[in-house]
């Protein structure tokens, strides 16, 4: 045998004398055939070497961003949950931008984007790589926060803004300019906003965190009103809110960067406790994103 397991001499060729072959049938020498193989394959399956991953596997967890506006130039950087070390780095925006990340065009991936508040602007980009934005357009007010989500579960993500000011959310559900689709009150003037698909129906909903006492809320229907979900506990004041499917059970969950010690913590239920799973990357100033695409 070799070091991988298998007969030096394999495989093997099996000559069938045609004459003989009536004797014990055509079905009989497949079998036979058949059989010689599978020993073999036996014999070497212990050794097999390991498959590569897929790139449906790849992009079976979200993938971790962090855009870093005090990099020259203002780079991004991203690295699958749980995947090990293996980082996409590239650059594109300017310091001032506000990250953001989805599904633009509806390709199943999702890709980088920025808001500009100097002239309210959005720049979205169908690649992950460095370049120009492929889409542009004036929304929302420069004081604005910037979100992003599928609204009405077409398959593309589209922007909107949480407006401090008045607790409001103005929603698109197209990436051009004019005014808002939906527009609904829900948090107070200090909450930072989120956005998941917190009840698995292929929409996005809305929330917030509340850095004034760690708590989550959490609203499905995209109309006015409190919370949906009842509020819980997790994470630290000066925490930065993400969130995403953490454990591939259908339903998106809070998460937060901790810019102190470069660690994201993530939680899988809508409950009070401690982090379910935990990974370090990146640097004090980073701004977090998150979202699922391949490289």
């Amino acid at each position: 045998m070799t070091d991988n397991g298998w007969f030096q001499y394999a495989p093997l060729i099996v000559l069938i004398d045609r004459q003989k072959a009536g004797r014990f049938g055509r079905h009989s020498c497949l079998a036979a055939a058949v059989g010689l193989f599978a020993l073999l394959a036996l014999l070497g399956a212990t050794q097999a070497p390991a498959e590569e991953e897929t790139e449906g596997q790849k992009a079976s967890k979200e993938v971790l961003g962090l855009f870093r506006p005090g990099a020259a130039p203002p780079t991004w950087f991203f690295r699958r949950l749980g995947k090990g070390e293996k980082t996409l780095e590239f650059s594109f925006a300017t310091a001032e931008d506000k990250p953001v990340l989805g599904d633009w065009d509806n390709d199943g991936a999702d890709t980088v984007g920025v808001f500009r508040p100097s002239n309210a602007t959005w720049y979205l980009k169908n690649e992950n790589s460095a370049g120009g934005h492929d889409i542009s357009f004036a929304y929302a007010f420069s004081t604005d926060v910037p979100v992003v989500g599928d609204w009405d579960g077409d398959g593309d993500d589209t922007v909107g803004v949480f407006r401090p000011s008045n607790a409001t959310w103005y929603l698109k559900n197209a990436n051009q300019a004019g005014p808002q689709d939906i527009r609904m009150v829900f948090g107070l003037t200090g909450d930072r906003p989120v956005v998941g698909d917190w009840n698995g129906d292929g929409k996005d909903g809305v929330g917030v965190f509340r850095p004034s006492n760690a708590r989550w809320y959490l609203r499905n229907s995209l109309t006015s009103g409190g919370n949906e979900i009842p509020s819980f506990a997790f994470a630290n004041p000066g925490d930065r809110p993400v969130t995403g499917d953490w454990d591939e059970d259908g339903l998106d969950t809070a998460g937060v960067f901790r810019p102190g010690n470069a660690t994201w913590y993530f939680r899988n239920s809508f409950t009070s406790g401690p982090a379910d799973e935990t990974q370090v990357f990146g640097s004090s100033d980073d701004l977090p994103i998150v979202g699922r695409f391949t490289w």
